[in-house]
């Protein structure tokens, strides 16, 4: 797993393979916040294929969705694509078929996307409050505030983290889910407290 932070973001890899019975020449990258409806404006990158293998990475700081769109021979987009999720400090493994794609290390795929959805984003909280996330609030209770959800979220994307290091472990796959469950639990909690702390904050200053 490659996570070479760089400001505050960790990099996402796409190891990508095209089955042999497809003619797929380069593929359209896009990418938008999770929340937002992907559009031909969120083109990041059209990937060549090269000898039925295609790469593709990036800088993030959260999970994004994603898409892939495929470029038929003669330049023609293809009409159908492939949405996967972006997960920072993630590398997916796959072999892109006819309008769908395998993802061989799904089990893995699917903790670190649950670890993301189940995660409260900062931003979200502090919107609640009409406060942003790079501001820093005169209130000493405020800035207290945010210093203490900074913490939980460091906490949180170094349990994202764990999971990751168990879903390589040499393992079986049953202990491999009993293990991440015990962190994804802890990452609920860790989203509760933040909550709460959002909570508490909004009704000291509603007081």
């Amino acid at each position: 797993m490659e996570y070479e932070q760089q400001d505050g973001s960790y990099k996402f890899v796409i190891e990508g393979i095209v089955d042999i019975n497809i003619p797929d020449s380069c593929y359209n990258i896009y990418f938008t916040d999770i929340d937002g409806k992907l559009t031909d404006k969120d083109l990041v990158a059209c990937v060549k294929v090269k000898n039925k293998k295609f790469r593709y990475e990036t800088n993030i700081d959260v999970m994004k969705q994603g898409r892939i769109r495929a470029i038929m021979p003669g330049n023609k987009l293809c009409s159908a694509w492939i949405n996967i999720y972006f997960i920072p400090g993630f590398t997916v493994y796959m072999t892109v078929h006819d309008g769908y794609y395998d993802i061989h290390n799904k089990e893995q795929y699917l903790f670190m996307v649950s670890a993301w959805q189940n995660e409260v984003p900062v931003s979200a909280l502090l919107a609640r409050l009409g406060m942003d996330a790079a501001s820093s609030p005169q209130d000493n209770n405020a800035t207290k505030m945010q210093i203490s959800l900074a913490s939980y979220e460091h906490l949180n994307n170094e349990l994202k983290r764990q999971i990751d290091q168990i879903m390589h472990m040499s393992i079986t796959y049953d202990m491999k889910a009993k293990e991440s469950q015990k962190i994804l639990n802890r990452i609920e909690q860790i989203n509760a407290k933040m909550e709460e702390l959002i909570d508490d904050y909004s009704k000291d200053i509603n007081f």
